[in-house]
């Protein structure tokens, strides 16, 4: 049920306008949840408020009902339904087409005798999908990885009115906690960021709170983490990187060759499109901040 509220949270974050909301920012969300077991999630309510209220800034309030399974067993015969092969995964690396993924990818891959599944989402931002598929092409045929290692979501809000991510990565995490919880063992769940950016100190005094985004800020983590613990689910949390810098993180690569000649497919920005404000016909790093 994670996955499916997160779908909710993200698809309000996107419809919701913060210009009509009593400080021209700070948004009250109040969503009706159906979920399958409706004594665990009000038990978690205070957690999931407190953990999104931090991430996004907002101020979120929810209430849980009974779901009702609408045709489940046709949807599950159907085409669109695909059943991973859950016995070949231990690890789960989010990989999302930028520079610190693509490093922590590479790192896992150097080092792991276990299978790794990607986990990649594109929707919002222009060419996100092409960047994600030829940083995989580069990374499956180096390390002779299956179509199968990496699954690609495409996700978005229809009639979104706000151009914003700040909920994003737990419903970009979701999707990654859906997937460890089918393999039927201890799973390690790699979030890769330089822990710079995982702070993400503002660049002004006008960035402070939620202007600044906080998709991978350890008080977060902590409180996705005891969400996991408290779902009884054996997937634990990683970000290798939190004391490292992106320079670090360049420079002790575990295979720095095979870095340089492919890190310019990567793309670590979330507004590539800002180049149609002057005329680009192609998309690039919008250069407002170092991510």
């Amino acid at each position: 049920m994670i996955h499916y509220i997160s779908i909710f949270v993200f698809v309000a974050d996107r419809i919701v306008k913060r210009d009509n909301q009593n400080d021209g920012w700070t948004m009250t969300i109040k969503l009706n949840v159906p979920v399958s077991d409706i004594d665990f999630w009000n038990s978690q309510k205070i957690l999931v408020t407190d953990m999104l209220n931090f991430l996004s800034g907002d101020n979120w309030i929810f209430e849980f009902r009974p779901k009702t399974v609408y045709q489940e067993q046709i949807y599950y015969s159907s085409k669109k339904y695909q059943e991973l092969d859950k016995s070949s995964y231990d690890k789960i690396c989010m990989f999302s087409g930028g520079l610190d993924s693509f490093i922590g990818a590479i790192d896992l891959l150097e080092d792991s005798t276990s299978s790794i599944l990607l986990v990649s989402h594109y929707g919002g931002g222009k060419e996100t999908k092409s960047y994600q598929d030829d940083i995989f092409k580069a990374v499956k045929n180096k390390y002779e990885l299956d179509d199968r290692d990496q699954v690609q979501s495409y996700v978005v809000a229809r009639n979104g009115k706000e151009d914003r991510t700040r909920t994003r990565s737990f419903m970009f995490f979701s999707h990654a906690i859906v997937y460890g919880s089918a393999f039927g063992r201890k799973t390690q769940l790699y979030i890769l960021e330089n822990g710079y950016i995982s702070l993400n100190v503002p660049l002004s005094g006008s960035r402070f709170g939620s202007s600044s985004t906080r998709t991978t800020h350890p008080y977060y983590m902590k409180k996705l983490q005891t969400l996991i613990n408290n779902m009884n689910l054996d997937i634990k949390i990683i970000n290798p990187y939190q004391f490292k810098t992106k320079g670090e993180m360049l420079k002790e690569c575990k295979n720095s060759s095979f870095l340089k000649e492919q890190y310019v497919k990567t793309m670590s920005c979330s507004h590539t499109d800002n180049g149609r404000f002057k005329k680009e016909k192609t998309s690039k790093h919008c250069g407002d901040c170092i991510p």
